[in-house]
């Protein structure tokens, strides 16, 4: 269920900012509790802890200092997690080889034995991100320049308690389906259409619920356990690396049957005591092209070797 839209004109991080202010003010009235998230919940955050209700407390993570001493970008590190599926994604996304990925991807983790080597590597290597033709700056130094990415992709680096982020969805697949389901009610409508199909999009949803609560009547087939993501998760992991593997031997196969056809004609030139003219030369220069890029095939699913 959406509890809650906002509609707003730009998202600046002021503008979250004075949003989660306008929640906490509302949600302290009913539950006496708040929440949030990025730049905007961590100026929130710091907001707060400038009050008077906190004032001269203490960080819990390292005791000599006060929170209101903490930076937004500190707060951030005591709360904030990155879904792991969208920095695969843009892992994936990146210009650059699949070995510098691997190291990209090493870095989700609780723990790395060796962090500070791992990023040198990838910036030696080019650990570029890039999406389509657009590049952006370094890799390593835009995480950084972020101020909490890789806080949140590794425990070590963050400050949340141990058990919490274990215990703690990697994802945020509950809301992204949920940002999913809402969207095919329209996207880019006026403020008054958004209200409207929002509120449509509510009650049909609330209905559902109640169906089910009622007769146990579900709105799909899917349990919607957990166990059925981590199981489609697989299988599209197995396709994908199935499908790699399909297409590195089929590159393999394409050069063994240029390397043969190259060969062949070299074979036949010599037998024939052609090896001055000018087309043994150029079939030379290819069978000695083709024998150079040998060493840069994929290693393939290890049925079909190179020539």
């Amino acid at each position: 269920i959406t509890y809650c839209r906002v509609f707003v004109t730009r998202q600046t991080a002021d503008a979250h900012r004075r949003i989660f202010a306008e929640i906490d003010r509302i949600v302290q009235q009913d539950t006496d509790q708040h929440g949030g998230q990025a730049k905007g919940i961590g100026l929130h955050l710091q907001t707060l802890s400038r009050s008077t209700s906190l004032q001269g407390k203490r960080d819990l993570h390292e005791p000599h200092r006060l929170l209101s001493d903490l930076s937004p970008y500190e707060h951030l590190h005591r709360i904030l997690r990155l879904c792991t599926v969208h920095v695969y994604r843009n892992i994936r996304q990146c210009s650059v080889s699949e070995e510098v990925r691997n190291l990209m991807r090493s870095l989700i983790c609780m723990e790395h034995t060796s962090w500070d080597e791992t990023l040198q590597i990838i910036e030696e290597k080019g650990g570029k991100a890039g999406k389509g033709v657009i590049v952006v700056p370094d890799w390593v130094k835009d995480k950084r320049r972020s101020g909490f990415a890789f806080q949140g992709i590794c425990w070590e680096r963050s400050m949340i308690p141990e058990d919490i982020w274990k215990a703690g969805d990697a994802t945020s697949n509950v809301v992204e389906s949920a940002h999913s389901d809402v969207n095919r009610e329209g996207i880019n409508c006026t403020l008054v259409g958004g209200i409207r199909k929002g509120h449509s999009y509510d009650t049909m949803k609330l209905k559902t619920l109640q169906t089910m609560e009622m007769v146990g009547t579900r709105p799909s087939y899917r349990s919607g356990h957990i166990s059925e993501n981590i199981e489609k998760a697989v299988k599209r992991k197995f396709t994908s690396h199935h499908n790699k593997l399909q297409a590195e031997d089929a590159k393999i196969e394409n050069f063994n049957k240029k390397m043969k056809q190259s060969q062949d004609a070299l074979a036949k030139q010599i037998a024939k005591g052609s090896t001055s003219s000018k087309t043994h030369q150029k079939t030379k220069a290819t069978y000695d092209k083709l024998l150079a890029s040998k060493a840069s095939l994929p290693s393939g699913s290890g049925k079909v070797h190179p020539m």
